[in-house]
């Protein structure tokens, strides 16, 4: 159940934690406690291993944990990566989630190609928050995707990798929720 769930989410996970251990207050101050030291400098040399292996969508993470946790990504990585994540962009301004990786639907589906609140809002969110500013053409029309996109519910549309699914199931909301999030956080910067 790709992008969270199947055996490359490993990445993932592990980039979600460093992103907290980097946001939570007071939670971690290198130099404090050794063994906590240890523990993330082992997450940090995970990440940082591994990026090179993981498809775009988990290096997004990657790119986002690198700015909570020191030594993840040099700045040259980081530009790079950047660079990647700019170049998926659509001519609609938008990005799509399918492209971000190599899924495979379980019913035989071809994966949707158009732009999807998901991937646009997490793409911008991160990238904004690697230091791309909003007023950067690509991010600006990105920006402009998502305030075009919204849906009169308020959500955005995000599509599932791994089977066609109605919209208005749970499982089609759930992608959307997701979107919804993303898309918020990216228009909150």
């Amino acid at each position: 159940m790709g992008p969270w769930e199947w055996k490359e989410a490993r990445y993932f996970g592990a980039s979600l934690a460093a992103i907290a251990i980097g946001t939570a207050p007071g939670y971690y101050t290198p130099g404090t406690d050794a063994d906590t030291d240890a523990r993330v400098l082992l997450l940090r040399d995970y990440l940082k291993d591994g990026l090179q292996r993981q498809n775009l969508h988990n290096r997004v993470w990657g790119l986002w944990a690198s700015t909570k946790v020191e030594g993840i990504l040099t700045k040259a990585e980081r530009k790079k990566l950047i660079d990647q994540l700019l170049d998926q962009q659509h001519d609609d301004g938008g990005w799509s989630l399918p492209a971000l990786g190599t899924w495979v639907r379980s019913d035989g589906t071809a994966q949707e190609s158009e732009s999807d609140g998901y991937a646009t809002g997490l793409v911008l969110h991160v990238l904004q928050i690697a230091g791309v500013p909003k007023d950067e053409v690509k991010i600006a029309e990105g920006l402009d995707w998502l305030k075009s996109n919204q849906s009169a519910t308020g959500a955005w549309r995000g599509i599932s990798v791994n089977k066609k699914r109605d919209p208005a199931s749970h499982p089609g909301k759930f992608m959307s929720d997701a979107a919804t999030a993303f898309a918020v956080l990216a228009l909150s910067h």
